[in-house]
């Protein structure tokens, strides 16, 4: 392995080989990726590619490894480093720190779509907007509070630009009145509840790239 190793009780929880995770900091990031292996703080993955085709990272590449570790976000920093003599081909990362987020803390951006919230037992049916999601929940606003804590409620997301909808069990977690008051005047946070590892990778992406498209539009590199 490089000679540059870190203590892994140091730089946090890594993520586990076979774990999906998304690479940050590369032109054409955020990639999906697949962990490979796992030694101490030195983290290799598959190489990243967009179409099938290879993304070079070059050595000491600063770059963000986003994952999860026991259901709660991740961020490690890291520099890419050269693939030792002998070691197999792949993306070979110098882990220097990981940031654990609590799911309160999970990296929120604006989204604008059509939601619908299903539950029988209270009786809800709910039509909502979405204001926001994170990789672990989403805001809504509704036209009357949803206040069952504690409670699985289906949630359907409606993505539209043919992409399918999502659907997923969630939880509120907070309900408030908006100040702004309109048609839709109750702000209800809800969070997302037994994911499947499928559904984590999806909504995951979903806020990367939503993430990646926001950032170009400050910039006006649209």
């Amino acid at each position: 392995p490089p000679a540059a190793r870190n203590d892994a009780t140091r730089v946090g929880p890594l993520p586990a080989p076979g774990q999906a995770a998304w690479i940050e900091g590369i032109p054409a990031g955020p990639l999906e990726v697949c962990v490979e292996q796992v030694d101490a703080a030195i983290v290799r993955t598959d190489l990243p590619r967009v179409g099938g085709v290879v993304i070079p990272v070059r050595a000491r590449t600063s770059l963000e490894l986003h994952y999860t570790a026991a259901s709660v976000p991740c961020v490690a920093r890291a520099r890419a480093v050269a693939t030792p003599a002998g070691r197999p081909d792949g993306l070979w990362l110098v882990v220097d720190s990981v940031e654990r987020m609590q799911r309160r803390e999970a990296v929120r951006v604006p989204l604008a779509v059509m939601a619908h919230v299903r539950c029988d037992d209270p009786c809800v049916d709910e039509v909502a907007a979405t204001e926001d999601i994170s990789s672990t929940g989403v805001l809504l606003r509704t036209t009357k509070p949803i206040d069952a804590r504690g409670v699985p409620m289906s949630l359907t997301i409606h993505l539209g630009d043919g992409e399918d909808d999502f659907a997923c069990l969630a939880e509120v977690a907070r309900v408030l009145r908006s100040p702004h008051g309109g048609t839709r005047p109750w702000q209800v946070g809800m969070c997302f509840s037994g994911l499947e590892r499928v559904d984590e990778e999806r909504v995951t992406r979903l806020v990367f790239e939503r993430q990646r498209e926001l950032r170009k539009r400050a910039t006006g590199r649209e």
